[in-house]
Parts: structure tokens; C-alpha cells; sequence
């Protein structure tokens, strides 16, 4: 999957697993990006995914706004 940002992508929710009625137990909880350019996006990740499931990914946290004093 291409990915916008740099860093690890960590799953906040898999649905695959036991407790969603899934068949597998936590394992990989992040992935890394690495820079291999795809779909558009200037990094990527490889992510398995089981047929007739779904992930939820968090992106690396960017701090882009202006603090005010």
C-alpha cells in the first residue's frame, strides 16, 4: 500500500482477530515503511491480508500545527 508519511503504521483494529470473530490471535501490531515508491505515494508498506477481513491503520503522528504563546 502506498503510505503518505514515513514510519510505522500501527493497526488499531484488526478484524481478523478472536475477539471480532476472527480466527487469529495479535501478531504484527505495527509496519514500517520503507522508501519504495507505489501507487502514487513516495513510501509503502506490505501488509497480509486474510480474505473477508479489514485493518484499521494509525499513520505516524506529524506535528504540523503552530503552538501559540
Amino acid at each position: 500500500l502506498g503510505v503518505p508519511y514515513p514510519g510505522n503504521y500501527r493497526i488499531m483494529l484488526n478484524s481478523e482477530l478472536t475477539e471480532f470473530g476472527g480466527g487469529t490471535r495479535p501478531g504484527i501490531l505495527s509496519f514500517k515503511s520503507d522508501e519504495t515508491p507505489y501507487n502514487g505515494f513516495d513510501n509503502s508498506i506490505c501488509v497480509d491480508l486474510p480474505p473477508m477481513s479489514a485493518i484499521y491503520l494509525e499513520s505516524p503522528k506529524t506535528n504540523t500545527r503552530r503552538t501559540q504563546q
